[in-house]
This record gives C-alpha cells, structure tokens and sequence, in this order.
C-alpha cells in the first residue's frame, strides 16, 4: 500500500498540526474581546454612567 502524497514525512504533519493548533488557539481568542463604544481613559478605564462608578477593561 502507498502512503499518502499529502504528507509524505512526519515533519510535514508536525508542521500541519501546529498550525492548527494555532488556528483553533487563535478563534479561541476571539470571544474573549470586549466591544465599547469608546471614551476610555489611556488605561482603558471610564466612568459607568448608570452606577456613577469607574471600571476598566
């Protein structure tokens, strides 16, 4: 039986499963990021208007 032409040699499936590794770790990331409208100090922090008090992100 002949092996497969895709990947030929265990390098190129160590190559292939970092990769998607690091995609699957890359659209993990993504929920994680909150939106806001904007108006935040330089520390990412701002005054919460319906409770008066400060927060940060």
């Amino acid at each position: 039986m002949k092996r497969s032409t895709l990947l030929p040699k265990p390098v190129g499936r160590r190559v292939l499963t970092l990769a998607i590794a690091g995609v699957v770790a890359a659209f993990s990331q993504a929920g994680r990021a909150e939106a806001h409208g904007g108006r935040t100090d330089r520390n990412g922090c701002h005054k919460e208007r319906a409770t008066g008090r400060r927060h940060c992100h």
